[in-house]
């Protein structure tokens, strides 16, 4: 305990910097232009919003309040009550995420707040202001951050002199973190993504090390200085496929390191094998995108046009996708058949359809009538060839050989219901049991049944045989928190056996999410080999997502 308090005594009289990592873009007292110059310094531009901001030194806090052209600003008095009490300046701050409250004592090191962004730090981008004021705080505001005077500058202390000179005590660790993930497939380029931080000197080097199980660990990168919200694309060519281990690490200006491992599948050609589309859900513009199982944006296109803003239901099988929408004109359904480059092979339209759900198989589109609960079989040159009626209302459907498994919704919860394509109900079972009640599901066969939950409980994803047998566990591949539909997409490479654990199986948010994919291989602890947000973060009506099921 006495060690301790030694340290914290160490630490209240020195400073550190207020970010995790510290690159400064406007120096104290600069010109700015119009005649203005700067007090204090600006830092953090290469830092995202809701970036940690830390106490500089030990202190009270004085104000947190929000200013038109501040955002929040923090201001923090140091050694008050003697001659030497200064005032700390903390500027663009979330005025939505306030850590700190007027007379509360602070330790240096101490989160005072987060970075703001645009709409809330007073129009700027996301950035830090940060000043030290020689005078003690006396309920005047004098902490301008752009005067007339350039020798208003001598009131203030310069912070990248003041800090260096007057440096704490560094006990911390640095921070370092990745989106990456075990089982994560790459290609030649590894795709290196960290957050790095350090409360104190600041994080000096970042090392990345790469290790096969059959070699030693070798550095093929050093950082220096690295910013925050760091990347790099590192050229791994020479490394052989199979499993790859990277090592990063972090360390400070003295002795504090922090080190993070992962192990990826070095894999080109399932990174650059064209595995899955993905359509905009919801009244969006019906924009189509193709990837690699790696994340790699293949191709793009607008299946009805730019113009077209109402969604509409997509498929795939045997290098083809069908887009499927309802013309709100003339009351008929518009059904288009692409090459997997975006190149309109065919099309026609379905009289007073509206389409619910829809298949492809090499030779035949199938299709759900929403109003009259039909689904119907067509050729792919448009000619009919059959109708059912299920007595679920439909959500999804899947037709293997004569066999249609449509995915619905019977009152209660969901049910699978069995056809064949003279109507005969072969069998049905519910998918996640009679506890889990959400009004239909989404489903994809390969070898097994995959069934993605339909909304307005915990997003659910079950395994199972063609006969309804449970054969792994369920999971939530969002969280608990998710509550929105699942759709789901098997994906079988080229393997020995085809077996349930043999296939990564995709599932999207589609509805109530920003458009995230995420590839798990299946086991009892399914483990999340790969995740894509695949169109804009401001999309939040979720993405359908489809695959040719087998990739060889």
């Amino acid at each position: 305990m006495a060690g301790y308090l030694a340290a914290l005594i160490l630490v209240a009289s020195g400073y550190i910097y207020p970010l995790p990592s510290w690159h400064v873009t406007t120096q104290h007292g600069e010109a700015i232009g119009g005649d203005l110059y700067h007090m204090g310094v600006d830092a953090g531009f290469d830092s995202p919003a809701g970036t940690p901001v830390y106490a500089a030194g030990a202190g009270i806090v004085r104000e947190a309040q929000e200013r038109s052209q501040f955002g929040l600003v923090v201001l923090i008095e140091h050694d008050a009550g003697t001659d030497q009490a200064h005032v700390s300046v903390y500027g663009h701050l979330d005025p939505t995420d306030v850590r700190v409250v007027i007379g509360q004592e602070v330790n240096t090191g101490d989160v005072i707040g987060v970075l703001g962004d645009s709409s809330h730090n007073g129009g700027w981008s996301v950035h830090l202001h940060f000043g030290i004021h020689k005078a003690p705080y006396t309920g005047e505001w004098v902490y301008y951050g752009h005067v007339y005077d350039p020798e208003t500058a001598k009131e203030w202390y310069n912070p990248e002199k003041y800090i260096p000179n007057h440096l704490a005590t560094d006990i911390w660790q640095p921070s370092l973190d990745t989106d990456i993930v075990d089982g994560t497939v790459i290609g030649n380029t590894l795709p290196l993504t960290a957050t790095v931080g350090d409360i104190g000197v600041g994080v000096q080097t970042l090392k990345l090390r790469l290790k096969t199980p059959d070699a030693d660990w070798e550095t093929v990168a050093t950082y220096t200085q690295p910013y925050y919200d760091f990347s790099d694309d590192v050229d791994i060519s020479s490394y052989p496929d199979g499993d790859i281990m990277f090592k990063l690490v972090a360390r400070d200006g003295v002795t504090e390191k922090t080190t993070l491992t992962r192990t990826l599948v070095k894999d080109e050609y399932r990174y650059t094998t064209p595995a899955f589309f993905a359509a905009k859900s919801g009244a969006s513009d019906g924009f189509v995108s193709q990837w690699s199982f790696g994340g790699t944006a293949l191709n793009a296109f607008f299946p009805f046009g730019e113009s077209w803003k109402a969604g509409g239901y997509l498929a795939a099988a045997d290098n083809v996708v069908a887009a499927v929408r309802r013309d709100t004109k003339d009351s008929t359904s518009v059904v288009k058949l692409f090459s997997t480059s975006g190149t309109l092979l065919n099309k026609f339209k379905l009289k007073d359809i509206q389409p619910a759900a829809a298949w492809l198989t090499a030779d035949t589109v199938v299709v759900a009538d929403q109003r009259s609960g039909t689904i119907s079989g067509y050729a792919t040159t448009g000619e009919i060839q059959w109708t059912v009626t299920p007595t679920v209302t439909v959500t999804d459907l899947a037709l293997i050989d004569t066999t249609l498994y449509v995915c619905g919704y019977d009152g209660t919860r969901a049910i699978i219901q069995l056809l064949d394509t003279t109507g005969t109900i072969l069998g049905q079972f519910r998918p996640f049991g009679k506890y889990l009640k959400t009004p239909g599901c989404h489903l994809a066969i390969a070898e097994n049944i995959f069934v993605g939950s339909y909304g307005t409980a915990a997003g659910t994803v079950a395994v199972l045989s063609t006969t309804g047998e449970r054969l792994l566990p369920s999971f939530r591949p969002f969280g608990d928190t998710f509550t929105g539909q699942v759709d789901v997409a098997p994906i079988q490479w080229d393997t020995a056996e085809d077996s349930v654990t043999e296939s990564e199986l995709l599932v999207s948010q589609a509805s109530r999410g920003q458009a995230w994919v995420k590839a798990y291989q299946l086991s009892d602890a399914p483990a999340v080999v790969f995740e894509k947000r695949v169109y804009e973060e401001s999309f939040t009506n979720g993405t359908q997502v489809v695959s040719s099921v087998y990739v060889e």
